[in-house]
């Protein structure tokens, strides 16, 4: 990749060169770190109490706090429910933090990572970076690698980059494999300008959570799976804050899935024992379990597949699935009618563009927080926002600029500025794309349920606001001293080295002589 082709979101490409892996550049981030942690930061909660020890660093909303007490989420993500998945609440609020239950450091392992506080042994999966290049395309979905033990639990010596993006799929989100090239590029930037002397790990929603089959071969995600995928969605908010890095993309699909869009005519016999989804006017194939009652029967496999688009039946649109139901019994028997089937192999297209997008926005929002809570005065080279996009990138810069002012300013300003974001995500456009959303799978939104989309995002943005200006001080500070332990680390490995290597040369010439 040439060193023009993507930008960094703090460091100028210049600096972006010079970071690489010596020792005084890591040496020159640790002496920053340190300067931060002995108080020289501003800030309305800048005071002895708010710096004193780690007492609210680890301390986690109940949402992403109790994930492993067994409830799944409901449609805010937001709202702690003990073994009631489905569980609806007319008010969305972050409950008050219980200091007698928040992890402490104390309690956690010295080489956590802390996009790991709070998190359970399963539910949230990091895989490595170096096997992005590797994987098959499509990409396989996240519990068919489990065997291929790419997922790794996060130390803190490990470099953890989210990555932001859109799907261009309902099922998939990069079917013909558009992203990966990409995505590796700016992990190269990353890593250019990381302090990890271990591994790079990644959080990327399609492979880091449990997922809906995407192909007929595919099983459907079983009682494990689907706590996992509650539990990921819980804790999505706070991992994007607390990685090393975010990378986030701005593209959009360019090639088309060969068949799509293909109509196909059948019997209604061939839809009469289908699971259908209703999507805004049009009508889904959410399941097909004709195809296998045709091969007990010894008869060839029908041509409708899950994720197809019923167009027409007997002429007439379909626009419902009350409509399906009612030509299909006008016919006498479903064999008898005649379907119009458009094809879909990976279900919807989606051609909104990320930054109109609801969900998008509220994970760039996150990264203007981290933009205002890592950066400050006397250091503006920093290595931890990456896009596609410089124009995005100027947008997160200055969103996070505003943030931080606000942060300087007082409680008051900086509430005011974070309830802007929650305008602002208002007129964003909330289309549940993707069959989870659609169906509110471990409380996404969207389905039978009261909550659409947008109220679902806008709950996790308004309780997302509301804990940041709770804790602002208090998750800057995590992350700063995040980033100091694992430059220590850096440090010393390397000196380590360094000297193993010096006191071995002596021997090395006696030996020569």
């Amino acid at each position: 990749m040439g060193q023009g082709s993507f930008h960094s979101g703090i460091a100028s490409e210049e600096s972006a060169a010079r970071a690489g892996d010596s020792v005084s550049s890591s040496f020159d981030t640790a002496c920053h770190c340190r300067c931060v942690e002995e108080g020289h930061l501003s800030g309305p909660f800048d005071s002895a109490e708010a710096f004193d020890g780690l007492s609210e660093v680890e301390r986690l909303p109940d949402w992403h706090r109790h994930a492993s007490d067994g409830y799944r989420a409901d449609s805010s993500l937001m709202t702690q429910e003990v073994h009631r998945p489905h569980a609806m609440q007319s008010v969305i609020s972050l409950p008050a933090v219980d200091d007698t239950r928040a992890p402490k450091l104390a309690d956690t392992d010295s080489n956590a990572h802390p996009v790991t506080f709070g998190l359970p042994e399963s539910g949230v999966f990091f895989p490595r970076a170096n096997a992005l290049c590797k994987l098959p395309v499509p990409w396989p979905r996240c519990q068919d690698l489990f065997k291929s033990n790419i997922h790794v639990r996060p130390k803190i010596s490990d470099l953890v980059v989210a990555v932001s993006h859109m799907w261009f799929y309902q099922s998939h989100p990069d079917p013909l494999g558009e992203k990966a090239s990409l995505i590796q590029d700016l992990l190269d930037e990353v890593e250019l300008g990381g302090n990890s002397q271990s591994q790079t790990l990644l959080f990327v929603d399609f492979l880091s959570m449990t997922q809906r089959p995407f192909s007929a071969n595919q099983a459907a995600r079983n009682d494990d799976e689907e706590r996992d995928f509650g539990i990921a969605l819980q804790a999505m908010p706070l991992i994007y804050l607390r990685a090393d890095a975010v990378v986030l993309l701005d593209c959009q699909a360019q090639g088309m899935v060969p068949g799509e869009g293909e109509v196909v005519v059948v019997g209604g016999d061939e839809i009469n024992d289908a699971k259908l989804l209703e999507i805004g006017s049009a009508v889904q194939i959410e399941s097909c379990g004709g195809n296998e009652e045709r091969m007990h029967a010894g008869l060839p496999k029908g041509k409708v597949s899950a994720l197809d688009f019923l167009l027409r039946i007997n002429g007439k649109p379909v626009t419902s699935t009350a409509n399906v139901a009612k030509e299909l019994f006008t016919a006498g028997r479903p064999e008898l009618a005649r379907v119009e089937v458009a094809k879909a192999p990976f279900g919807k297209r989606n051609t909104t563009p990320a930054a109109t997008r609801g969900w998008i926005y509220l994970e760039r929002f996150i990264a203007m927080v981290k933009v205002a809570m890592m950066t400050v005065e006397s250091e503006a080279e920093h290595h931890f926002i990456f896009s596609d996009s410089e124009t995005l990138l100027e947008e997160i810069r200055s969103g996070g600029k505003e943030l931080q002012q606000a942060a300087q300013a007082g409680e008051d300003e900086l509430r005011r500025v974070l309830e802007g974001h929650v305008k602002v995500l208002k007129l964003k456009t909330f289309a549940a794309n993707s069959t989870d959303k659609m169906t509110n799978t471990g409380g996404v939104g969207g389905g039978d349920v009261a909550r659409s989309d947008q109220e679902s995002v806008e709950a996790i943005m308004a309780s997302m606001v509301e804990f940041l200006r709770e804790h602002w001080a208090a998750e800057a500070k995590l992350l700063r001293r995040a980033r100091l332990r694992r430059a220590v680390k850096k440090i010393t490995a390397i000196s380590r080295l360094s000297m193993a290597n010096f006191s071995e040369r002596p021997f090395q010439r006696l030996h020569s002589a």
